[in-house]
């Protein structure tokens, strides 16, 4: 398996996505109305409905894949079903990580076709505009590249839920995140796409102590990468499990899933 295919196909059906260290309990809360535009997900909301199997594909870039303590397993794609059968019974849930270190949104449109092609998924978990804030995308070439992608997923009659960058202090006043993070909660807003402020979450965790977002050493800035993928791992099942519920507000953008 080639270095950029670092998590090619995780089926999470068995008892091995539990291990990994878990989050201290409440140190994963954050304001749920600053942190998540609770659009539904109405194709996986049927799968479950049904009792059906759900496949879950994520696209995302460095801090999608696994690394950490023990780098096997324990990024937050890999924590995700876990966390689901804490908040609600499912069936068995494949998560296929098809991440790639260091690629902007549009590059990564540009393999949308192929991987859904190869993985069939309900839900894609779109997790971008890291690299872009990082390579100083300009935002609105990156909100362009937003909107081809939500059209190339729903096109497809699969849903989408965006994940925002990740908040670290330095890095954050350095590459302008929150206007990237900014600008994808307007589209998800338009759009009609749920949305995990990932971004906005972990700012929350470090503002409060929650978290400790500045380690001293390289021991440290391990454990604090384990914890932060556990502590999404858990928000991301909070927030697939209010985006299939029955109140959640209607999702998709229904003239750009037709066309």
């Amino acid at each position: 398996m080639s270095g950029r295919r670092l998590a090619a196909a995780i089926v999470l059906a068995t008892a091995m996505a539990v291990a990994g260290p878990a989050a201290v309990a409440g140190t994963c809360d954050a304001p749920a109305d600053d942190t998540f535009i609770a659009f539904g997900l109405p194709r996986v909301a049927a799968k479950l409905k049904a009792r059906e199997p759900v496949a879950i594909l994520v696209l995302g870039t460095a801090s999608s894949l696994d690394y950490g303590t023990d780098p096997a397993g324990r990024a937050y794609p890999a924590r995700l079903l876990t966390e689901l059968r804490k908040l609600r019974p499912v069936p068995t849930v494949t998560v296929v990580n098809r991440s790639i270190r260091q690629e902007t949104a549009a590059a990564m449109i540009k393999r949308f076709d192929q991987e859904i092609a190869a993985t069939r998924p309900d839900l894609v978990i779109w997790q971008t505009g890291s690299t872009d804030a990082v390579s100083r995308v300009g935002v609105s070439e990156f909100g362009d590249a937003l909107g081809t992608g939500i059209d190339l997923v729903h096109r497809r009659d699969v849903d989408l839920l965006f994940v925002t960058p990740q908040f670290m202090p330095q890095a954050a006043a350095v590459s302008r995140f929150g206007d990237y993070v900014d600008y994808m909660e307007q589209v998800a807003q338009s759009r009609r796409v749920p949305l995990l402020n990932r971004y906005d979450i972990m700012r929350h965790w470090s503002e409060s102590g929650a978290i400790a977002m500045d380690p001293a050493g390289k021991p440290e800035k391990l454990k604090l990468i384990d914890t932060v993928q556990a502590c999404v791992a858990e928000q991301l099942a909070r927030a697939i499990a209010a985006a299939v519920s029955d109140d959640a507000p209607e999702g998709r953008d229904r003239t750009a899933a037709k066309r």
